[in-house]
């Protein structure tokens, strides 16, 4: 059986529509730290390609994640400020 943990649509942001979504992360690719920039504070979640979570952090307007013990591949971080959710993706090099 199947759980929905959200309530509204979860969608994927392309890089070049973050702004719109209330979220830029930059550096992107990046290596050791990315800042992430939101509308509101919100709650965040870095997963991988197969979904298993690997940071959570509840996150202010303007935050730092450190992503040094990530290995080079390709995340996703999603972005939980209700009413709205989007996942980015995140290149680690």
């Amino acid at each position: 059986m199947i759980i929905p943990i959200y309530k509204h649509k979860l969608s994927l942001i392309d890089h070049a529509d973050e702004s719109l979504a209330g979220l830029v992360i930059y550096p992107n690719p990046a290596s050791g730290t990315v800042t992430l920039c939101a509308s509101q504070p919100s709650n965040v979640t870095v997963v991988d390609r197969m979904g298993r979570v690997l940071q959570h952090k509840c996150t202010t307007t303007v935050t730092t994640l450190d992503i040094s013990g990530l290995t080079p591949g390709v995340y996703f971080v999603r972005m939980d400020s209700q009413p709205t959710a989007a996942a980015h993706k995140l290149v680690v090099k």
